[in-house]
């Protein structure tokens, strides 16, 4: 990886903590760093899938399930829809009148960077 690329990959990290933390979201939730991380496979690749492609990567790299990655992920995906429907309904893009998949929110997330990146 380049040094032009590691800039990248913390400016990119930088506007998804601002995402996440509009929510009132902070790092004592162990889903606030496995968002951040998830949110990379959706803006490095074309094509994702959660539970085969983000999970497991994400369960090896911090020594854990794939379950608990799963389960803090979503943790965190249903408090930003308790503190603010309006924001996470802006950020997918469309009316939803109920909480968000896991893969729903990340991918709006990785979208919305993406179009910030342009």
């Amino acid at each position: 990886m380049s040094e032009f690329d590691n800039i990248l990959l913390g400016v990119n990290q930088n506007m998804i903590r601002k995402i996440i933390r509009q929510f009132r979201v902070t790092s004592k939730y162990k889903g606030y760093l496995l968002i951040i991380d998830a949110t990379q496979f959706y803006t490095d690749k074309d094509f994702v899938q959660i539970t085969k492609d983000v999970y497991p990567a994400l369960a090896q790299k911090y020594h854990t399930s794939t379950a608990s990655v799963e389960r803090n992920i979503r943790t965190v995906v249903e408090i930003c829809w308790q503190n603010d429907r309006k924001a996470v309904q802006d950020i997918i893009g469309y009316d939803i009148n109920r909480c968000p998949s896991n893969s729903e929110f990340l991918e709006a997330i990785a979208y919305s960077v993406g179009e910030h990146k342009k």
